[in-house]
């Protein structure tokens, strides 16, 4: 009875604890990033042709949710539906959400007609923007606020709508300067 009770509060403290964990976890193997300023990201594809297209490669004045993902990454295929959510509730706001693999534009291209997505995909297949910002282990994922700095880190999973909220509702620290 007492092995059975302690057996429950065990596995209760493991699941109270498990997404702080998981969150600290990402911090350690993908890098504290929290208060940085983004580098800019690489083209987004031009699906159709399955190479860089000439979209632009800042954030603008926007909110950014860059995804890093692989095709191969099964939990990373677990975040679709989580991260179109998003860009639709949030996206008249001014969210986007971009997907930011590692593999050659044409394999993500591939991807991304056989599985549509509510988000622009991007390649770092050189891999600047991974090892840049220290990124070790999918799926991962960054919020960058209007002014260009990373505000939330770790898996899509654990972003509550409220962050995302708060992010969208903080202006650009350049439209308060006024001469």
């Amino acid at each position: 009875m007492i092995a059975k009770l302690l057996c429950s509060l065990a596995i209760g403290l493991a699941l109270l604890l498990s997404a702080p964990l998981h969150a600290a976890w990402q911090n350690v193997v993908n890098g504290k990033m929290l208060g940085k300023r983004m580098p800019p990201l690489p083209p987004a594809l031009d699906i159709d042709r399955g190479r860089a297209g000439s979209a632009n490669a800042g954030t603008g004045n926007d909110v950014v949710l860059v995804y890093f993902w692989a095709p191969w990454c099964a939990s990373c295929h677990e975040n679709v539906p989580v991260l179109s959510r998003l860009q639709h509730e949030f996206g008249a706001q001014g969210l986007r959400v971009i997907g930011m693999a590692r593999e050659p534009p044409a394999e993500v291209s591939a991807f991304a007609r056989r599985n549509p997505l509510a988000y622009p995909v991007r390649s770092d297949a050189d891999g600047a923007l991974f090892a840049g910002l220290g990124v070790r282990s999918l799926p991962y994922a960054v919020l960058v606020d209007r002014n260009g700095i990373i505000v939330w880190q770790g898996d899509p999973i654990g972003l509550d709508r409220r962050t995302v909220a708060t992010t969208l509702a903080a202006p650009k620290l350049g439209a308060l300067v006024r001469f």
